[in-house]
Parts: structure tokens; sequence; C-alpha cells
């Protein structure tokens, strides 16, 4: 219910209300964040330092072996940290939520881009990057942190993967820059669906998947929503020029166009439109509150469809 905020020089937790629960310095040069329904990770992309933090103060803070490339945060404060390492291509490490290693995997010939914990962070899905020929693919690995043998790798996608989410349907969704691939439970390739324009946004929180594509030739911006991991027939929504963001909950697919935040379902029925009195760079929803990120001020808003 609060609201974490990271800027080039410091975490800030904000209450619904705005008011200032912890703040804390940093010193990242590329500093990203991760957070969780109670904590928040947060790293130096690119450097080796990364911490997790509650609402009132630090958990602990920990120096990586090698340069970070991408870290995630599960639900349950299971960290997974992604470096560089010296003898091969990535290395994962999961923490628990002490900050104690609990699990390593060693990616020997393939780049790690994508990390996704299991409901109850038992066990994660890996995703790396392969070329062959001139072409990207992206394929899952599975493991359960109690066995260093993978569960199964999955079937290889033509795509590069920006995220991989597990779908309330028990299937797993893979969205990627030119196509999203929905796998079942055993990393089995059950369908694909390629976008017809050029993706500029996505968003999925396991229950609905959209993504937003645009065409400058003909000037045309659409939303491209999928329902678990039903990946054969999306809600195609034609949009206003000016959408650039999407947020998606368990109900709706939020879409910020200029001034304009408009609902729809995941059967395209638009069930809200919110008119903003400025711009904002991105939006986020948490109960029946919307924050919007401006330039250098975050706002609340009330919404509560």
């Amino acid at each position: 219910g609060n609201l974490a905020l990271l800027d080039d020089s410091q975490f800030h937790v904000y209450s619904n209300d705005g008011k200032i629960m912890n703040e804390k310095k940093h010193t990242y040069a590329n500093p990203i964040l991760c957070v969780s329904g109670s904590k928040a990770l947060i790293y130096d992309e690119g450097g080796r330092e990364f911490s997790l933090e509650s609402k009132y103060k630090n958990i602990y803070e920990k120096t990586a072996d090698d340069v970070i490339y991408l870290a995630k945060l599960s639900k349950s404060d299971y960290a997974a940290v992604v470096t560089k390492s010296d003898k091969f291509l990535a290395m994962l490490k999961i923490y628990n939520p002490n900050g104690e290693p609990i699990f390593t995997y060693y990616s020997y010939d393939s780049r790690i881009i994508n990390v996704t914990f299991n409901n109850n962070s038992s066990g994660c899905v890996v995703t790396v990057l392969t070329a062959e020929g001139g072409q990207l693919f992206s394929k899952m690995i599975r493991f359960d942190f109690t066995d260093t043998e993978p569960r199964w790798v999955s079937d290889a996608v033509a795509c590069l993967a920006l995220d991989v989410q597990f779908t309330n349907d028990g299937g797993i969704m893979l969205v990627g820059d030119t196509m999203s691939a929905a796998f079942d439970q055993d990393g089995t390739l059950v369908d694909t669906y390629e976008y017809e324009d050029t993706i500029t946004d996505y968003d999925s929180d396991g229950n609905i998947t959209s993504v937003i594509t645009r065409n400058n030739d003909i000037r045309r911006t659409r939303l491209v929503s999928f329902d678990g991991s039903q990946c054969d027939s999306p809600i195609v929504i034609d949009l206003d020029d000016d959408a650039t963001k999407v947020y998606t909950d368990d109900k709706c697919a939020y879409v910020l166009c200029g001034n304009t935040i408009n609902a729809y379902t995941i059967s395209g029925q638009r069930v809200g439109e919110i008119i903003l009195e400025d711009d904002y760079e991105d939006l986020c929803k948490s109960g029946k509150y919307i924050y919007l990120m401006g330039y250098d001020s975050i706002n609340r808003i009330d919404y509560g469809g």
C-alpha cells in the first residue's frame, strides 16, 4: 500500500497520502528498482552493489562478485542477481529474504536476460538468449532451488524476450520484441502471435498481458491484450496516436494517452476514462489509487473502477 520511488541519488518510500516513510541516499551510477508486496530491491546496473529495503529500514546490503547485469525480486522477497563471470557468459545467484545465498546457476553458452520466480518462490524460470544464423532465439530453463539440474528446457522462439510471466491459467507467457508466445507448464510452445507493428510498451500481471504497438508510417497505434496464456486470438484495439504506456492488473489494462487514461477489460470493453490536467511519463496502480510520474513530480488520483 506504499509507493517506492528511486531517483539518481535517493530511494524514497511514501505512504498513500504522500507522507515520507523512509529515505536513503545511494551512490549507484545506474540505479534500478524492483518491488514486491512489501520490500524493494535496489541494484546498480553495471556495478556490484545491491540492497533490500523495507518501508522503514534497510534489510541487507550486498556486494556481488562481479558486474550486475540484472536483478529481480519475488513476491516472498527472494532476490535473483545475474552477474558477469570470467569463466561463464553469466551467473545467477538466488538469495533468501535474509540475504543468504541458496542457489547458483552458471550459464556456459547463453546470456541470461530475465528471471521469473514461481508463486511460492521455490523455483524460477531463467530466460536465456542465443543466436543462430544471424537470428536471435529466446528459451526458458525451469529450476527448483532444491536441485541444480533443470526441470525442463523450453522450446526456443525466434525473438528477443522482453518479459516472462506465469499466468493464472497455469501456463507461461513470453513477451518478445516481434511476437508473444504461450507455453504450457512443461515449457512446450503452445502458440505464438506476431505483431503487425513495432512494440513500444508492454505489461503483464499473469492474468492480462498487454502490448502497445505503433506503425509510424500510417500513424497507427494499437493495444494487443492476451487473456492468461491464450495467445491465438488476442483482443486488438485501435488507440490514439499518443498512447505511450500500459499498466495491467487482474481486471484491466490502463493506457496512458497524452493527458488521458483509458481502462480496458480483457474483452476489449472500455470501462473508464480519466482526463488529466498534465502530461505524464508513466503510471502504476495500487488499490483505488493511480500514481502518475511526471518529469519531476509524482501525483496520485483516485480510481474506484
